[in-house]
């Protein structure tokens, strides 16, 4: 319940500041700092090998594998530094791409030392369930983050790119801090080779090729948007995409807990096969409310905090991807039963693998399908093949994972997808009906009339079958040390 806790304050917080961020710069200001981001990332694979996962899956050899997931990490930090040097003159002197984008690469890629760095701490805390201090840390050091960006772009709203850049790089210097301050964690200068080979090779390669189709997957279509459209096209499009992505940050932290439980049932499959589908069927009831109220809602939210008209497609790009908010969030908990509780990385790669071609395929088309229509169409085309691509994904996830353990797909989807087509129905007659009214009036009556109706739905079709999943699935939540998880497995296990 702390981690919930947790990233509901952090979900809240940037929320907020999401919204005066937007009132006070524009779209262009963010579409910079996006564009930047997506190419720091695509260098970001240079040393995304799977560490984080190596070194919460090996229950042996702590120090050692501590010392390789920190040394390796920044060392090839360090040369994804120097790419970012090299890429800056020949983006600059072949493609023309202006300055500040590429001051703002080279820093957020340098700034990305430091995260690595603080990693290796927050990973073991992890991996000892100190839920409490991980979100400690995340909470304090993301509202500072958030503070220092507001007051920058207040003061100088003119240098808005860097309000941003600010926000970005206080957050990950406060974060390395705490994790290293309430964890400091003994290294070892010499790093094993049998540990180094094992974490890049045997376990980390597979993932290393997935992550790198990963990042294709989420980061391409900014690129494209930004290329052939603009970087104020990109600001919008990007800003939809991050409230499509909030109901999947809602439940991040599922998987800091999930994972453990997974890695102690890797040898008992019916325990793992149960615990797996609670776990998801009651993330899947929790995902569709939150989505279906943010598509309704979003209008008046951004009415009532008076954007500029710059953002007025943000609207109809969310609720084009809200299948996309569906699916990417019910597939933040899948990767854990593959690689930590099958121990099977090549499954996630397969998926990743598909991700990235099919987005590589799809987005690139559509986007030029839309703009040949109207050039103001295009980020919808970007947003049409995200949704296809984590329909598709998640389906070849899930029939992957269904070969391993047992999983009864209607008793774990089929009562929230009905509840959450009553609800919507409901909201938009709503909507159609208030129009005339204020947003501070419609509000209030959407939110609670669209929760009412889902939530009943659901009982009527489930009854007393949702009350006992709630019930295993807050005591899941609960557990913060290692005992505590055992007994929670088993209660799962057990059905009490």
């Amino acid at each position: 319940m702390i981690a919930a806790a947790g990233r509901i304050s952090i979900l809240t917080m940037w929320i907020v500041a999401g919204f005066i961020l937007r009132r006070l710069l524009t779209p262009e200001d963010f579409g910079v700092v996006v564009f930047a981001t997506s190419i720091s990332l695509f260098l970001s694979r240079i040393y995304t090998w799977g560490f984080d996962d190596a070194l919460l899956h090996r229950q042996d050899s702590e120090e050692k594998v501590a010392s390789a997931h920190l040394m390796w990490q920044i060392r090839l930090a360090g040369v994804a530094l120097i790419l970012a040097f090299v890429l800056s003159l020949f983006l600059n002197h072949f493609f023309g791409t202006p300055r500040q984008v590429l001051h703002v690469l080279i820093l957020l890629t340098a700034a990305k030392i430091i995260f690595v760095a603080g990693s290796t701490p927050k990973v073991l805390l992890e991996k000892q369930q100190r839920i409490k201090s991980i979100i400690f840390v995340e909470v304090t050091g993301t509202f500072m983050s958030f503070v220092v960006a507001i007051t920058v772009a207040w003061l100088w709203p003119e240098h808005g790119v860097w309000a941003l850049v600010a926000q970005r790089v206080v957050e990950i210097v406060l974060h390395a801090g705490g994790f290293w301050l309430i964890n400091p964690t003994k290294i070892r200068r010499d790093v094993d080779p049998v540990i180094s080979r094992w974490m890049i090779l045997d376990f980390g390669l597979p993932l290393w090729i997935g992550s790198c189709f990963f990042i294709v997957t989420f980061q391409l279509p900014n690129f494209l948007v930004g290329r052939m459209i603009g970087l104020a096209a990109l600001g919008v499009y990007s800003t939809a995409f991050r409230f499509a992505e909030l109901p999947r940050d809602l439940c991040a932290f599922l998987p800091r807990i999930s994972s453990p439980v997974y890695a102690r049932l890797q040898d008992d499959r019916i325990a793992l096969s149960e615990i797996f589908e609670k776990m998801q069927g009651m993330l899947l009831r929790g995902i569709v409310i939150v989505v279906i109220l943010i598509a309704m809602l979003i209008p008046d939210l951004i009415e009532m905090v008076g954007w500029a008209d710059d953002w007025k497609d943000v609207v109809p790009l969310i609720r084009v991807l809200a299948l996309f908010s569906i699916c990417h969030a019910f597939f933040v908990n899948l990767p854990g039963v593959a690689t930590v509780g099958l121990g099977m990385t090549k499954i996630q790669s397969k998926v990743q693998i598909l991700q990235g071609v099919s987005i590589a395929i799809l987005c690139p088309a559509l986007i030029l399908a839309f703009r040949r229509i109207d050039i103001l169409l295009a980020p919808f085309g970007a947003a049409i093949a995200m949704s296809v691509m984590v329909v598709v994904s998640t389906i070849a996830l899930l029939w992957m994972i269904a070969r391993h353990i047992d999983i009864h797909f209607g008793r774990m989807m089929l009562p929230p997808l009905v509840a959450g087509l009553g609800a919507a129905a409901t909201g938009y007659g709503l909507d159609y009906l208030l129009q005339e009214q204020s947003p501070w009036m419609r509000v209030p009556l959407l939110f609670i009339s669209i929760a009412f109706v889902y939530f009943v739905v659901l009982f009527l079709l489930e009854g007393r079958k949702l009350i006992r999943l709630m019930a295993e699935f807050c005591s899941l939540l609960f557990s913060s040390s290692d005992n505590q998880t055992d007994r929670t497995s088993a209660s799962l296990h057990d059905g009490r």
